[in-house]
């Protein structure tokens, strides 16, 4: 079996688990930011669903993903309003910093055409991370709190991913690719953590 079946099914089953633990503690405290990042989880469950479904049918990655690709950018966006509820106290509004941080990461989702081979898909992949990862290096900044940290990771680790995918071929055997796949899957679980850390304070 391609260890690639094996990723995808962990994170498949991994996210539905959090966007249900999100789900239930959010409707218990009533706190809407664990229904948003329940949505998050369920997106990115999604989009990762519909690619394993077509690899384990058809034994081969699926040529235009777009179902996926939309799955994973509404995941996305769940994942700016909570950035934006998130950071929305930080006094801090202009960085330096941040813009260079951000525009670097701007061009390389561009520049590569991370999310779909059509310079609009990536476009609007790089306005909607853009927003995420400046906030989150403002929140560092001012607060250093573990969520936008986790925030930052998860962009980096995306990034990251896409890139190391242009120069695999095989996903038989275990390889680099899978070790950012995981390490992009524990710091995608890791904000519902960070989220619970911030409610107890």
């Amino acid at each position: 079996m391609s260890f690639e079946v094996i990723d995808n099914g962990i994170q498949v089953g991994l996210f539905l688990l959090f966007a249900l633990f999100s789900l239930i503690h959010g409707i218990r405290k009533q706190d809407r930011r664990f229904w948003i990042l329940s949505g998050c989880y369920a997106c990115f469950s999604m989009g990762t669903l519909y690619y394993l479904i077509y690899l384990v049918i058809m034994g081969k990655v699926p040529q235009v993903f777009y179902v996926s690709e939309i799955a994973w950018m509404a995941s996305y966006l769940f994942l700016l309003a909570l950035c934006l509820m998130v950071t929305g106290k930080c006094q801090k509004r202009h960085s330096i910093v941040a813009c260079v941080l951000t525009a670097t990461e701007v061009a390389v989702v561009i520049g590569k055409r991370i999310f779909g081979p059509s310079y609009p898909f990536s476009i609007i992949f790089a306005m909607v991370i853009g927003v995420i990862f400046y906030h989150a290096v403002l929140d560092v900044q001012e607060n250093r709190r573990g969520i936008s940290f986790s925030m930052i990771g998860l962009i980096v680790w995306q990034l990251l991913l896409y890139i190391v995918s242009e120069h695999i071929r095989d996903y038989t055997p275990f390889n680099l690719y899978f070790v950012v796949d995981f390490l992009l899957m524990a710091t995608v679980c890791s904000l519902f953590f960070w989220l619970k850390k911030e409610e107890r304070e």
